[in-house]
């Protein structure tokens, strides 16, 4: 294993002469963690299973890096750039990224739990299978995500943007949308049970085969929402706004 200060040389020689050294010896292990590399320019480097657990890497570029299974426990991203970056099954595990921009980037099978990327961009990007339970997203931009399967359990999503999402049998059961902005959202097959979402604008999202039953919906805008199939046992839909009969939303039970 190369030692730290060498490492960090290396990574200030620029894109090249470190992309070169990673193809040159691809089984070394490469240990960066509780290292200071704030406002680093990391932009299209291989980083690709690197430890950076517990590094602040606060307002560091890693747009187009391949961050893939690389570890970020603990690490300090905020303001951070990952826009387009792949990072297929890294470990986000209680990383701070707030206000990190992450548009477009590869998130898939990424461990986010209690991660914390409130007021962060996430547009367009991919977090299918993402496990994110207990993860703070409060006030970011989900917008057109792709998160089929994903966990959000017991997340925070209060004020986030999910228009035009996608989160196809994602598990939000316990979770926090409270004045969240979901227009045109695919929560098909998703459950939301016990989920609060008082005053969210879910206008033609589609809920078809979704659960949200014992939900909080007061005070929601389900206007053109498609609710087909959906449980709504024992949900609270108090002064919320729907076009359609809600008699027929209710589960058999009722």
């Amino acid at each position: 294993m190369a030692s730290r200060e060498w490492l960090y040389g290396c990574l200030r020689a620029g894109r090249h002469h470190w992309n070169q050294w990673r193809q040159s010896y691809p089984q070394l292990s490469v240990d960066l963690s509780e290292v200071n590399l704030t406002g680093l320019d990391l932009g299209g480097y291989d980083l690709r299973g690197c430890n950076f657990s517990h590094s602040v890497l606060r307002l560091v570029n890693l747009r187009r890096a391949t961050l893939c299974y690389a570890n970020f426990y603990g690490a300090d991203l905020h303001a951070a750039n990952l826009e387009e970056a792949d990072c297929t099954g890294a470990l986000f595990y209680r990383t701070v990224g707030d206000r990190s921009t992450c548009q477009r980037a590869i998130l898939r099978l990424v461990n986010l739990q209690q991660a914390q990327f409130q007021h962060a961009d996430l547009a367009w990007a991919i977090l299918e299978q993402a496990d994110c339970r207990g993860a703070n997203f409060r006030d970011a931009d989900l917008s057109f995500v792709q998160a089929t399967a994903a966990d959000f359990k017991g997340g925070q999503l209060v004020a986030a943007s999910l228009n035009d999402a996608t989160l196809r049998f994602a598990q939000l059961d316990y979770a926090s949308l409270e004045g969240v902005y979901a227009y045109r959202c695919n929560f098909q097959g998703a459950s939301l049970t016990y989920a609060g979402l008082t005053k969210g604008y879910f206008a033609r999202a589609l809920f078809v085969n979704a659960n949200l039953s014992h939900a909080v919906c007061r005070w929601a805008n389900f206007r053109h929402a498609n609710l087909q199939g959906s449980c709504c046992d024992q949900t609270d839909f108090d002064h919320s706004s729907y076009y359609g009969d809600w008699r027929l939303l209710r589960s058999p039970s009722d």
